[in-house]
């Protein structure tokens, strides 16, 4: 099973200058806790803005055209996601994609779920999550103050 996560403004932002343009504690936990235990997917931008350090308790993989992750533990680094998509897409065990847009952008095809928190603002920013809908349904949503997390499913 593959999984996009990720959290958007009402204008489709996801990021700014390698960052996100927002802080948000609520949102920042859910994303924890969903991610808990599980294999994550990004790209080099989202972990050089983790500050080149994995997430605790979370298998890392770094999708990047360099060689330059040697000194970092506790990572995986991938050069072509093929294999990776091959072994997630049609397994029980869950890959969440993490970031950053290009990342989300290739493997969109590929993913059955989404997890997509919408903050109730709009953001200004250079990065946006890729159009999605009108490949996935909604399946449930949970309301918090400041953003609603949407759960989509593929079909």
């Amino acid at each position: 099973m593959i999984t996009l996560i990720a959290c958007m403004s009402e204008n489709r932002v996801i990021g700014k200058n390698g960052g996100i343009p927002w802080s948000n504690k609520e949102d920042l936990k859910h994303f924890r806790n969903y991610t808990l235990n599980k294999t994550l997917l990004m790209g080099s931008k989202t972990f050089a803005s983790l500050n080149f350090k994995p997430l605790k308790n979370r298998h890392n993989i770094v999708l990047t055209s360099t060689n330059n992750y040697d000194d970092y533990a506790g990572i995986e680094v991938i050069h072509d996601v093929t294999n990776l998509i091959k072994q997630y897409q049609n397994s029980e065990e869950e890959l969440c994609v993490i970031g950053g847009g290009s990342i989300y952008q290739l493997v969109l095809p590929y993913a059955s779920h989404i997890v997509l928190s919408k903050l109730h603002q709009e953001v200004d920013g250079d990065t946006y999550f890729p159009s999605f809908e009108e490949n996935f349904k909604i399946e449930d949503i949970k309301h918090f103050e400041d953003f609603d997390v949407y759960y989509y499913r593929r079909g």
